[in-house]
């Protein structure tokens, strides 16, 4: 059956009770979500759902709701709706989440076919591949009745079991089987799809696959289960589907085990999306500028135990510039006072004398800022990068920004002309 219900609203927006399109039991059934998997992705209050920096897809029963992200205040509601619904797509694909041909795919980015939609389709076509090429095949424990000894005999289940056919042994064996872990999660993924899925072809399409893994057993997955999954190179060529069945699994409802279809969602912190979004085509730039460097996630010792970790580094020539992406936009082109913090211990720590805090450009967006920090720990400036072109597309090459951000004659503009002082820490 078809989804009749369909939303689509912004990151931050809070969206009310109207008891036509949202109603009071998809409130509840939200509320219950959250409090069952300790979730804070959303805010529910009286009436109400507040979301908050998490965008994705909410499917709660007969209705989806589609988060998207959106900077900016001036953008109309129905042409920001394709614009950024579009840019979410191309941003979990430069992130490595689905693929490019399918994030480019005209079919699924109509407005007929969620995110959700997407990231079945996406994971189905997958799962499809790694059976044509073969399931990876483990070592597994197995304990079943056989008519001679293998393995260790199981001598308490033995005795229960064969006290009249003593030509028998309950035995515990090791066997080379592809009913492993790894493809446990992937068919547990695949029978969610089936039931969830509300595009008909790949609906039909995750039966099909379930047929194909029937000898695969069918249990829950937990969250202790997937942090156990481990690669290795005979699965190489599953990373891709994993990464999207651990997100079916973990967006799936607790009460769903009961067989009651309430709650799935598929949700990615926009701050995190943002990061390694521009971290990815930032390094895409290191083979074009002779000499460059980019690090992403680097750790130092920061006090005791504890570390601190800038979201990129640029080396070039000598120097050292941290970077930190940050998805909002600052209030009144001003940084906000613990955000000059963090960057200055960056600088401290680090031993660099530069620091950027880079911001997606808006319509609105002013010029850049720097300032210098005391006691000689350098400087940080406000930067902001854009993220469409003329055509309202997602970009999906940074290296004129690098190039800025380097100071290089071929950049556009200049970070070290046209600046105004941001107040020192």
């Amino acid at each position: 059956m078809r989804l009749e219900k369909r939303l689509t609203v912004f990151e931050h927006y809070r969206l009310r009770v109207d008891g036509v399109n949202f109603c009071h039991e998809h409130l509840a059934l939200l509320d219950r979500w959250c409090s069952t998997q300790n979730r804070e992705v959303i805010q529910v209050g009286h009436n109400n759902v507040k979301f908050t920096e998490y965008v994705g897809v909410l499917q709660v029963r007969d209705l989806v709701i589609e988060i998207l992200p959106k900077i900016g205040r001036f953008e109309a509601e129905a042409t920001a709706r394709d614009k950024w619904r579009n840019a979410l797509l191309d941003m979990l694909a430069v992130a490595g989440i689905v693929r490019s041909h399918s994030a480019g795919d005209a079919s699924l980015r109509t407005i007929h076919h969620s995110l959700l939609d997407v990231l079945f389709s996406e994971f189905i076509a997958r799962v499809d591949e790694i059976l044509k090429s073969g399931l990876s095949k483990g070592y597994i424990h197995e304990e079943t009745n056989l008519g001679m000894v293998r393995g260790k005999i199981v001598f308490g289940e033995h005795s229960k079991r064969n006290h009249i056919h003593r030509e028998r042994s309950y035995c515990r064996y090791l066997t080379y089987s592809p009913n492993i872990l790894i493809n446990q999660v992937l068919k547990r993924a695949v029978d969610i799809v089936s039931r969830f899925a509300r595009v008909p072809l790949t609906a039909a399409t995750a039966k099909r696959l379930l047929l194909g893994l029937d000898h695969i057993t069918m249990r829950e997955i937990t969250s202790t289960d997937l942090r156990q999954v481990v690669h290795s190179r005979s699965t190489d060529h599953y990373l891709d589907a994993v990464s999207i069945a651990r997100l079916i699994i973990e967006g799936l409802a607790p009460s769903l085990s009961a067989g009651a279809e309430t709650v799935i969602a598929i949700l990615f912190n926009m701050n995190e999306l943002f990061e390694t979004f521009t971290y990815v085509l930032f390094k895409r730039t290191e083979h074009e500028i002779p000499g460059l460097k980019v690090q992403g996630q680097r750790s130092k010792l920061f006090w005791e135990k504890r570390f601190i970790r800038p979201d990129i580094i640029f080396e070039h020539e000598g120097r050292r510039i941290m970077i930190d992406t940050k998805w909002k936009t600052p209030l009144n082109n001003t940084p906000a006072d613990s955000d000059l913090k963090q960057m200055f211990a960056y600088n401290r720590v680090f031993d660099s004398k530069e620091s950027y805090l880079l911001y997606p450009a808006t319509t609105e967006s002013p010029v850049p800022r720097t300032g210098s920090y005391s006691e000689g720990s350098g400087t940080c400036s406000m930067e902001y990068i854009e993220l469409f072109d003329d055509l309202n597309r997602l970009r999906k090459r940074f290296l004129p920004d690098v190039q800025r951000l380097l100071g290089l004659k071929d950049g556009v503009g200049s970070l070290s002309g046209n600046l105004q002082e941001v107040s020192h820490v």
